[in-house]
């Protein structure tokens, strides 16, 4: 059997003496060192000029723990049905074509356009890219560069055929954690879409009789009867005036008099009254008290976006072969 040494080790008033093993001591670095190991994949991540760089091997390991908490969390913004899982009432999502949405519902809502019965499919690539911005011992703010797969269904796209594209789409949380990822919460998210991309997807991919009966038909007459009543539309009237309102402005705009924000909002007011006085075309407040789809409130992706965020996102989507003006390319 083998035997192990042990040195004394006294009481700091001498009335006793302890022993421990000679080689605890040893293995408790071991053990740091395991550790310190196991964190190198996570530091790989790239990082931006911050405070906690000031800090060291401290900031560091701030870094690796914020992304450490994400990876842990599972998120995906797609995974709309999770949102209470990451987000609460006072979190916001911000869209710079969009607009800001409070509280998960509100955010689920949106994002679940997605889901709408324009696409056929709509899916995160595996191609992803992130960075730690700031990272302390309360708060992590970090950016996602990811890319987007859609594919629009042949009955709401323009050309009558499936249409399909990618586009790099890129995110910037900032979020609060407890130890080792634990309670996992988001109060602020702002979300990066190519201005191009939305002019293409808006203008030249979903269109079409289809969308016009859609929007007409489907929605405002059987979904939004009040709001039909109040536009005093006809099948034909109604028709007439949707065809006639301009597509996206160059900037991509969902938000204003325009058909992109009434195709966005047909997708909730299709299943949720709430957001019919949206697709009016007359002024009709929602039940906020807010007016959509009628005035542009003209944020821009630079008053979200720091330079050096828009050009991390331009670097990626450069990397992965999109088009350095459109950030966007089509697929099969």
């Amino acid at each position: 059997m083998r035997t192990q040494s042990y040195e004394s080790i006294p009481d700091t008033k001498g009335l006793a003496t302890f022993s421990r093993p000679r080689y605890s001591r040893f293995f408790i670095a071991v053990a740091a060192c395991g550790l310190c190991v196991l964190s190198i994949p996570l530091l790989r991540v790239e990082t931006s000029n911050t405070d906690s760089e000031s800090l060291g091997v401290i900031g560091s390991l701030y870094k690796a723990h914020c992304i450490l908490g994400l990876k842990r969390s599972g998120l995906d913004l797609l995974e709309t049905d999770k949102y209470d899982q990451w987000f609460n009432d006072d979190s916001t999502m911000g869209l710079a074509q969009a607009g800001v949405f409070t509280g998960p519902e509100a955010m689920a809502e949106y994002v679940d356009f997605t889901k709408s019965t324009y696409f056929s499919l709509y899916e995160d690539l595996v191609s992803e890219k992130t960075r730690v911005v700031s990272a302390t011992r309360n708060e992590c703010v970090v950016q996602v560069a990811v890319e987007n797969k859609v594919q629009v269904k042949p009955e709401y796209s323009k050309s009558g055929k499936s249409e399909c594209i990618i586009t790099t789409v890129g995110y910037k949380l900032d979020y609060k954690m407890g130890l080792l990822g634990s309670a996992f919460n988001i109060r602020r998210t702002k979300v990066f879409y190519p201005q191009q991309f939305l002019v293409e997807l808006f203008n030249n991919l979903i269109g079409g009789e289809g969308v016009t009966d859609y929007i007409c038909d489907t929605v405002l007459r059987d979904s939004c009867p009040e709001v039909y009543k109040l536009n005093n539309l006809t099948e034909t009237t109604c028709k007439t005036m949707y065809d006639a309102l301009p597509g996206v402005d160059g900037y991509g705009y969902l938000d204003d008099y325009a058909k992109g924000c009434r195709i966005l909002h047909s997708a909730f007011a299709a299943i949720n009254p709430k957001h019919c006085p949206h697709m009016s075309f007359k002024p009709i407040k929602d039940y906020h008290g807010d007016l959509w789809c009628q005035k542009s409130g003209g944020v821009k992706a630079e008053d979200l976006f720091t330079k050096d965020d828009l050009a991390f996102i331009n670097e990626f989507s450069k990397n992965n072969g999109m088009d350095a003006a459109t950030m966007y390319k089509s697929c099969d």
